[in-house]
């Protein structure tokens, strides 16, 4: 899958040239929402709207009423003009007012094209500040991607991770881990679970059935992530014996919260307090003896 979207430094000629193949339509010139000149002189804010949905494309399954979610409310200040064409291909996932592309997408070959008429960024429009940015993004990545379902738990390196094989026909898969390596599993025979235990790598696991089967799509993978504990910076806690009460532990020593530290400012502060005390009692009789 490849996702293409725009930017200041995008000169249509380049993408044409180097990705016309692959884009649904080709790429004409920037356009200033509302009139060009007299947004040039400030005069004009004017931005435009996206009004349009193919509610029957699969990025748009999810929402349920786009005319009503965060979509709707996109405003849109500059975008990539396209080049009309009577045999265009692609399909319009989003559209604006003026029936002016968006978002297309195109099947090539065995894979799939999105392309943003848009900024990722704020910088022509302000998408990445709606509620539903996110979701959309996460949608046209499960398109390009064709990924149909997902496993919703998280799954950190070294912990084993279960396979989703529903379809009874299938009795061997082959898993890729993302470094190429592949390994055969066979369906257990009793109540044991199917299961990757070799997760060392992170990334995504792909999953196939061996051999292919007909009319058997790629079983969903699942990805194996970092262990987040590993980029937690805040200061390690002794283990409790009753979940109140820290003990000591060999494990972490000086593993010490606020109530274990010693404050010895405090005792610096006396310590000053007495040093200039002794001293003026030491200038004191000097003076009386020198009035005198």
């Amino acid at each position: 899958g490849l996702c293409v979207a725009m930017g200041d430094q995008v000169q249509p000629a380049d993408p044409n040239a180097q990705l016309g193949k692959l884009l649904p339509r080709a790429l004409r010139d920037v356009r200033t929402a509302g009139d060009a000149a007299a947004s040039d002189e400030g005069v004009d804010s004017r931005v435009a709207l996206v009004t349009r949905f193919d509610r029957g494309h699969a990025i748009l399954q999810p929402f349920v009423d786009t005319s009503r979610s965060s979509l709707a409310r996109i405003g849109v200040a500059r975008y990539m003009l396209l080049d009309p064409s009577p045999d265009a291909q692609g399909e319009v996932v989003l559209a604006l007012e003026d029936g002016t592309p968006y978002l297309l997408t195109r099947p090539v070959d065995r894979g799939r094209v999105a392309l943003l008429t848009g900024t990722l960024d704020r910088d022509w429009n302000d998408l990445p500040i709606r509620p539903d940015f996110v979701p959309l993004l996460e949608q046209v990545l499960r398109y390009l991607a064709r990924v149909t379902s997902s496993e919703g738990r998280a799954f950190v390196v070294g912990q084993p991770a279960p396979l989703r094989v529903d379809d009874p026909a299938v009795a061997r898969v082959v898993v890729e881990a993302p470094r190429g390596q592949r390994t055969t599993l066979d369906r257990p025979t009793d109540a044991t679970p199917w299961q990757v235990v070799d997760t060392s790598a992170p990334g995504l696991y792909r999953v196939a059935p061996d051999p292919p089967l007909e009319g058997v799509a790629e079983l969903p993978g699942f990805a194996i992530g970092l262990d987040p504990l590993g980029s937690d910076l805040r200061a390690a806690r002794a283990p409790t014996d009753s979940g109140d009460t820290p003990v000591a532990s060999a494990a972490a020593p000086g593993a010490l919260g606020p109530e274990g530290r010693t404050e010895l400012w405090h005792a610096a502060l006396l310590g000053l307090f007495f040093l200039l005390l002794g001293e003026a009692a030491l200038l004191h009789p000097r003076k009386t003896r020198a009035a005198g």
